[in-house]
């Protein structure tokens, strides 16, 4: 055999048993990885902060609703991008807000006691 026959299967043989390349292989599966690590991550935080702000706004509701003003309330509601439910009694009233990240749905309430039972 010639000189070029043997350099090419030697070659060949590097090609199919060398490990050339599986390097490259577990960086591109660590930087998946990676990537998913992160995108939770992110997701968690920004779940954290709607439910912060759903908690936030269900407050300002339920306050402005127990004093009796409905300006404030519609305002509120209006700025909102989640469904906001009052439920009032003869003492309380009570605000649950809903509001969705991504196909998480969170809900968040609050209570506030009424200015009529205040003044009682």
């Amino acid at each position: 055999m010639s000189k070029r026959i043997i350099a090419a299967r030697a070659l060949l043989a590097d090609a199919i048993t060398g490990e050339d390349g599986q390097a490259t292989v577990e960086t591109a599966f660590g930087i998946a990885a990676i990537v998913a690590v992160m995108l939770a991550a992110v997701t968690g935080l920004v779940a954290v902060a709607t439910y912060l702000g759903l908690t936030d706004a269900a407050g300002s509701i339920a306050r402005a609703h127990a004093r009796g003003d409905a300006e404030t309330v519609a305002q509120l509601r209006e700025g909102l991008g989640g469904e906001v439910s009052i439920e009032e009694d003869a003492a309380t009233v009570r605000v649950t807000v809903t509001g969705a990240v991504g196909l998480i749905t969170m809900e968040a309430a609050a209570v506030a006691l009424s200015e009529k039972a205040a003044a009682q």
